[in-house]
Order: structure tokens, then sequence, then C-alpha cells
């Protein structure tokens, strides 16, 4: 086998079809999921703190 054979093919696209094709594969951000587990992570921060200054003042 020569290696002209090894190397992958040569696609021609436009950026806009690029773009469009990149758009599509790649993952949803999940902001608002994000966002709710940031709120109840703090939270639980912050209670265990409470809790810690409650029992130890």
């Amino acid at each position: 086998m020569s290696k002209s054979n090894l190397r992958p093919p040569v696609i021609n696209m436009t950026p806009e079809e690029y773009t469009e094709i990149t758009r599509k594969i790649s993952p949803k951000p999940k902001v608002i999921k994000n966002a709710v587990l940031a709120f109840i992570v703090g939270g639980l921060i912050c209670s265990i703190g409470q809790i810690l200054i409650n029992i130890y003042i």
C-alpha cells in the first residue's frame, strides 16, 4: 500500500457549512441545570458552616 492511500479524503466545504455541522454536533449548554445544582451545593455548604458555627459558639 502506498502512503497516498493512507491519507484521509479531503472534504471541501464552506465556512457556513462547517459552522452548521459543528452547531448540530456540539453539546447544548445546560445552564438551568447547572444554576440549580450550584444553588443547592452552595446552600448545603452554607448550612454546614452555620451548623458548625452554632455548635462551637
